[in-house]
């Protein structure tokens, strides 16, 4: 789909699969979660999360590093994404209805 890696240096840490990354920005944009402070937070606090990128726990430059390198490609991978969420029930919008707290005198 066109996702780059990053090239680690040899004294740095190994780099996360580009997967893993858009897996937590998936979850992200279904649960409204945008920044990437909040999805580092929810990587290391939400069992949902840790569950599916496999404990892992990216920092928050990181996940904004992946967002900006590779916009093009989570474009596509959004643009294929979309119509099959709308057949799923889970990720369709939920009509709700809220009835303001007013007083009928």
């Amino acid at each position: 789909m066109g996702f780059e890696r990053v090239i680690a240096k040899e004294t740095g840490r190994p780099y996360y699969h580009p997967a893993v990354l858009l897996k937590l920005y998936i979850y992200g944009y279904l649960n409204r979660v945008e920044s990437s402070r909040r999805l580092e937070r929810e990587a290391c606090r939400n069992v949902e999360v840790m569950w599916l990128i496999g404990r892992l726990a990216p920092d928050h430059k990181t996940i904004a590093d992946f967002r900006k390198d590779n916009g093009a490609a989570i474009r596509k991978v959004c643009a294929k994404f979309v119509p099959y969420a709308g057949k799923w029930a889970c990720c369709r919008p939920q009509a709700s209805r809220s009835t303001a707290a007013s007083s009928r005198r």
